[in-house]
């Protein structure tokens, strides 16, 4: 049965509230990519919901066939039992994930550093910048490559060949809560002149903590992750304001792409990916508890921002940018 029809088929079910399944440790696991699966172009591109044995960690003896009996699929062995790859991703430890936030924590903490070293030994006009301004460039800097870190990642897991496996999205989370706490520490001298960045940087702590612990929801990373294209534009709308271009036809670029990728990616895209996940994911999604929260606050964090950013254009162009 094609994934479409299925999907339609149980929805109904799932808001009756007939369909309550305990947890047990199942792992969902997206074949054939993302995009594909999401417009209706493969049939075998659907989740199949495995079951575990009740052990941590399991292997590929613990996991049954997929419950259609079709032959094996990408990420998957000729058995049609989840690959290796799969799960290493499943049985990554708390350590290891909390080992790989703090490096990357580190990382940008290092990298702030060497920006403003490189930033004042290249253009003798950034001494002369505000000290405000001064010390909010590094935390530019690093927005920007973590940004096209993770958007780069992102989109080879949805688009290229990385779809086969979930190897590395459970890192990805950690890579990125990393940075969130860098980044929160790197600005705590504007907690109380910025109370929504504040707001921002918990929610997003909090929420990535959380995510990376639940190895069921790696599939999906990517589908959100990729929606931090904009902040690329949004950094380098900033550079190019501090560097006195705010009124040239780069920033306009900028600024333009900017706005159309957020409100297409965070008020558009997000939405319909959250959706996705419920209807792919419906027996884990629910079986995730308390936790299914946090879906909320991660879309309406966006409409607040898409707020903020139509006041901003609202303003004249040399105060874009401040945001």
């Amino acid at each position: 049965m094609g994934q479409v029809q299925s999907v339609l088929e149980g929805w109904p079910d799932y808001f009756a509230g007939k369909r309550r399944p305990g947890w047990s440790g199942r792992y969902v696991g997206i074949r054939g990519g993302f995009l594909a699966s999401l417009i209706g172009q493969t049939g075998r591109g659907h989740a199949e919901s495995l079951a575990l044995s009740g052990d941590d960690h399991v292997g590929v003896a613990d996991l049954d066939r997929d419950s259609d009996g079709k032959g094996a699929e990408d990420g998957e062995g000729a058995d049609g039992r989840l690959s290796e790859a799969d799960l290493r991703e499943y049985n990554i430890g708390a350590t290891q994930l909390f080992g790989v936030a703090a490096a990357s924590a580190v990382g940008f903490s290092l990298m702030s550093r060497v920006a403003k070293v490189i930033a004042g030994a290249v253009d003798g006009r950034f001494s002369k910048l505000s000290p405000v301004t001064r010390r909010r460039f590094p935390t530019y800097i690093n927005s920007l490559v973590h940004a096209a870190l993770s958007v780069g990642f992102a989109s080879y897991k949805l688009v290229g060949a990385g779809h086969k496996t979930t190897t590395g999205n459970r890192s990805l989370i950690a890579f990125m809560l990393g940075y969130f706490v860098n980044d929160m520490w790197q600005t705590r001298a504007d907690w109380l002149s910025h109370p929504a960045d504040v707001l921002h940087h918990v929610m997003a702590i909090s929420i990535t903590t959380v995510v990376s612990l639940l190895p069921n929801l790696a599939p999906f990373f990517p589908m959100f992750v990729v929606v931090e294209l904009s902040t690329i534009f949004l950094n380098l709308m900033w550079l190019l304001r501090t560097a006195g271009r705010g009124d040239t036809a780069a920033y306009r670029a900028m600024q333009a792409a900017f706005v159309s990728l957020f409100m297409l990616l965070r008020t558009v895209w997000l939405p319909i990916a959250t959706a996705h996940m419920v209807l792919r994911q419906r027996r884990d999604f629910v079986a995730l508890g308390k936790w299914r929260s946090l879906f909320l606050p991660i879309n309406g964090l966006q409409f607040f921002w898409a707020y903020k950013i139509i006041q901003m254009m609202r303003r004249p162009a040399a105060a874009a940018g401040n945001a």
